[in-house]
């Protein structure tokens, strides 16, 4: 059966994308404070069905309809005030916003169905999302949404190592409920989905040496994807880096506004108060988070991690990985 691809409904979709603990949440928030950009929402569907499309899980047709559905639902209810994240301690809760009156108000507003996909086929507004890990399968977003915009965040090799320790990814087939994401099934164990091309070694690594093998997997098919588009899909991605966002967000923020074609909202300084921006110190624990982690990590993967560290320190934002 084949599924129909509707008319967009939504033609701007914006997408803030990149690896587990690279700073999405923290760059989203700053970003929703531009002109013409609604508060941002994460959806987990928009970052499974890529994916799921990309291993051959689901066809072109039923990933596309599929995105244009969640996504289109997700606007409409923005608009109507629905489903807006209340939990204050949430990155993503509505009242992160410095207009946060005006989202509240929506869900007392009696707007007509026809007022509200006006305003969802606006040429100036652009609809907010947070992924994990969708660059490295872009290839159907790009067909479903031919203006889309996403702004990549990169982050010291050793310090999403640090942190993804700390959350405890690297236990293979976990039981932790928590873990909703839809897994593959690889010989009798359930695991990500960029487990997809590995041998059993998996089985075999300690803690720390699976999560520098799966980051360094994502960032390799992430760069082998950006190699493989056209100059125009290429001029579609904006690359931050964490560092630079945290210690000099003005100067990053000016490129977004290049990118986005959007201007900064006044209210972005209060934001950047509030997160306690800029930060100069955020990057002197390197030392220690460096011997923490190679104490922890085998002859092989010390190897592996300090050379994508080298790579990266040296301005290659996927950590000399983009020849794979």
């Amino acid at each position: 059966m084949k599924f129909s691809i509707k008319t967009n409904n939504v033609e701007n979709v914006l997408l803030v994308d990149g690896i587990t603990r690279t700073g999405k949440f923290l760059l989203a928030k700053i970003v929703s404070e531009f002109e013409d950009i609604e508060f941002f929402q994460s959806l987990p569907a928009l970052e499974h069905i890529p994916y799921m499309f990309g291993l051959g899980g689901m066809s072109r047709d039923t990933a596309i309809s599929l995105i244009k559905s969640t996504i289109d639902y997700a606007a409409y209810d923005q608009f109507l005030g629905r489903g807006l994240n209340h939990r204050v301690l949430d990155r993503s809760s509505i009242y992160n916003s410095s207009d946060s009156a005006s989202y509240l108000k929506r869900q007392f507003e009696n707007l007509e169905s026809n007022d509200i996909l006006r305003l969802m086929r606006s040429n100036s507004k652009s609809f907010f999302f947070v992924t994990h890990n969708i660059l490295a399968n872009i290839d159907i977003f790009l067909d479903a949404y031919p203006r889309l915009k996403m702004i990549y965040i990169v982050r010291n090799p050793v310090d999403l190592v640090y942190s993804w320790n700390r959350k405890e990814y690297g236990k293979v087939n976990s039981k932790d409920f928590l873990t909703m994401s839809p897994d593959i099934e690889k010989n009798g164990y359930s695991v990500p989905w960029y487990y997809s091309n590995w041998s059993d070694e998996y089985k075999k690594l300690g803690e720390i040496d699976l999560i520098v093998k799966s980051i360094k997997t994502i960032l390799a098919l992430t760069a082998k994807k950006i190699l493989s588009l056209s100059d125009i899909e290429k001029r579609k991605i904006h690359i931050i880096r964490y560092e630079d966002l945290v210690t000099n967000p003005l100067n990053e923020l000016k490129k977004v506004e290049v990118f986005l074609g959007k201007s900064i909202n006044c209210q972005v300084k209060d934001i950047l108060l509030k997160e306690g921006l800029p930060n100069k110190g955020i990057v002197n624990k390197q030392e220690e988070k460096s011997k923490f982690i190679f104490d922890l990590t085998s002859e092989k993967y010390t190897k592996i991690l300090k050379n994508m560290e080298r790579d990266y320190l040296n301005g290659d934002d996927y950590c000399g990985l983009s020849i794979l």
